[in-house]
């Protein structure tokens, strides 16, 4: 028979400060003294800001106060704006009941185009599993992207939704493409 599995705790970790080597270097090594392992993580570069977004667990032994306390003394040496918040819901799983689809989008950079998408995605009750957003600057304007992965409900017509969002795009005055995205289970 297996051991019995200790009970985890989970944390949510966010950084951001001006970008420099040692960042990640510096808050992984608080991770790994105080016995966290790093699940799930993002970290970019945004305009010279380098921000880290991860989700850790750790033992039930682990005091939140102790996991502050360390990521509290890396954000002082390299001036960092951190938050560091308690999960008490379990993690949503990956295995959603509902079709995983991308939105890609491209155009001239305006006001209003992730907010656009969003908004009718929020009233379908689409969840945005990832967005990522550039702007790039052109000789004739920034072009602006957009990549969103959704998770559409199975209930919902993936035609209907696709419908909808080429009529936002042509609003927004945007390019759009709406893909089913392969699944791969590890």
């Amino acid at each position: 028979m297996a051991p019995k599995e200790r009970k985890k705790r989970l944390f949510v970790i966010f950084a951001a400060g001006k970008d420099r080597p040692g960042i990640a270097a510096g808050l992984t090594e608080a991770l790994y003294r105080t016995g966290c392992n790093i699940e799930d993580s993002t970290m970019t570069l945004l305009k010279g800001e380098f921000s880290i977004i991860l989700t850790v667990t750790a033992s039930s032994k682990l005091a939140f106060q102790t996991l502050e306390k360390e990521i509290q003394k890396v954000a002082e040496r390299l001036s960092l704006y951190t938050s560091v918040k308690k999960v008490s819901h379990p993690p949503f799983l990956k295995n959603s009941k509902g079709v995983p689809y991308r939105i890609t989008l491209y155009g001239t950079d305006h006001p209003g185009i992730v907010y656009g998408v969003t908004k009718y995605l929020a009233q379908k009750k689409i969840n945005v599993i990832d967005l990522q957003t550039k702007s790039i600057p052109q000789k004739k304007g920034t072009l602006y992207s957009m990549v969103i992965e959704v998770d559409i409900p199975k209930q919902r017509s993936v035609k209907q939704v696709g419908s909808d969002l080429q009529s936002i795009a042509k609003k927004l005055r945007v390019t759009l493409d709406f893909d089913a995205i392969d699944v791969v289970t590890l």
